[in-house]
């Protein structure tokens, strides 16, 4: 065993992550259906396109902590395969800050990607505590698509347009490029409830399996 952590810790992880994506998606389904609550102005389609891009920005960045924080947590656990990555004698103890320090070097390091991720997981993560293994291709498939809307948004280039306008064809059978704010609006916020409720998804499979 690692630091002194327990999995209690890492439930702990997942239940604020989810609880902020349930706060995220509760905010966005009232600005959609003119459900805010007190005496806050109805906002036209233009502001609460503004404001759901600024939902699903929020999302990706509370998901990329929480992602951050479960690979320190679960390498924490057993650091097997970290010490071994690392050149670090096979039976050394680390603290979660050495194991921070050692993951990330002072640098951010993109993790959101699960498919070209899970090789660097696997060298730093034993198989007994790689929970990211257990996501399902279809929570992988949300997540691309919900991150070619956050490129798009965070570039504005002609690359990541063409790129979304192909994941909309692909994905929801739309050939005419929206602004993601309006995609998100579309059907009473029933695109928006479903993507930003993948990132709950992704959460939920990863620690039903932690043993």
């Amino acid at each position: 065993m690692g630091a002194n952590i327990s999995k209690k810790t890492i439930l702990g992880n997942h239940e604020q992550f989810e609880s902020k994506i349930e706060d995220i998606i509760k905010y966005g389904l009232e600005l959609i259906n003119d459900r805010l609550p007190g005496k806050m102005d109805k906002k036209s389609k233009e502001e609460k396109s503004m404001l759901l891009e600024a939902l699903l920005l929020r999302s990706c960045a509370v998901w990329e902590s929480f992602v951050e924080n479960e690979i320190v947590l679960l390498v924490s656990l057993e650091p097997a395969n970290l010490n071994k990555e690392m050149g670090l004698p096979e039976h050394s103890k680390q603290s979660v800050k050495l194991v921070r320090a050692l993951l990330f070097c002072g640098r951010y390091r993109d993790y959101w990607n699960m498919e070209q991720s899970k090789s660097t997981f696997r060298r730093v993560i034993t198989d007994k505590y790689n929970l990211f293994s257990k996501i399902k291709t279809e929570q992988i498939n949300k997540l691309n698509f919900i991150y070619k809307m956050r490129n798009y948004l965070s570039h504005y280039s002609g690359f990541s347009r063409k790129e979304l306008l192909k994941a909309y064809d692909k994905t929801y059978k739309r050939e005419k490029f929206l602004q993601p704010g309006y995609f998100l609006m579309k059907e009473k916020g029933k695109y928006f409830e479903n993507l930003i409720h993948n990132f709950k998804l992704i959460s939920i499979s990863m620690r039903q399996t932690l043993r």
